[in-house]
């Protein structure tokens, strides 16, 4: 019986050597699977975090951006505020201009053009005086001297319901922003 015994415990230990080593290779293919498993979600994490920085950068960079454009365009409204304001300053130096004459003469025939056809008043500066007079001496209009214009005359209707400006001033606000678009376009902004 012992030799029956003895090959019973051969076969038990063959198959326990041999369960073992079958259990030791599905440990290691679990083992392998689950590293694999871990080294993609490892990479996945990474690839994500790389994505997020990258947004994040490209946000700093574009609020960087956006604040230097503000900046600039802060610095551009200023200058092109002082620069408006000295043009201002210095428009009773257009009399001084060859072309001042006839500018305020085509200024002034369209203005007139534009009125309906009743009493026409316009207001001018005594420095202008006899240039509006002699532009307008073909029109039926009064002509009256202010101190308080600029450059330039104002035409209006005889109730004053109906005013346009002709004045250098006014002119310099209707191109204002025109202006600013070429110095914006010349800077690059």
């Amino acid at each position: 019986m012992q030799p029956i015994i003895e090959k019973i415990r051969a076969d038990a230990q063959r198959k326990a050597k041999a369960l073992e080593q079958a259990c030791e290779k599905e440990a290691g293919t679990i083992k392998d699977q689950a590293l694999k498993e871990a080294k993609r979600l490892a990479a996945e994490i990474i690839s994500l975090a790389e994505k997020e920085a990258a947004i994040e950068e490209k946000r700093s960079v574009s609020r960087a951006l956006l604040s230097t454009k503000k900046e600039r365009m802060a610095l551009l409204d200023k200058k092109l505020s002082e620069i408006i304001n000295d043009v201002r300053d210095n428009l009773a130096e257009l009399r001084k201009e060859k072309t001042y004459e006839q500018k305020l003469s085509k200024m002034l025939l369209e203005a007139i053009d534009q009125m309906p056809d009743e009493e026409i008043t316009v207001e001018c500066q005594p420095e202008d005086f006899d240039m509006v007079s002699k532009a307008l001496m073909d029109k039926q209009v009064k002509i009256v001297k202010t101190k308080s214009l600029g450059p330039g005359a104002i035409v209006k209707n005889k109730t004053g319901s109906i005013i346009i400006d002709c004045t250098f001033s006014a002119l310099l606000d209707e191109k204002i922003h025109e202006i600013k678009k070429a110095m914006v376009k010349e800077l690059g902004e």
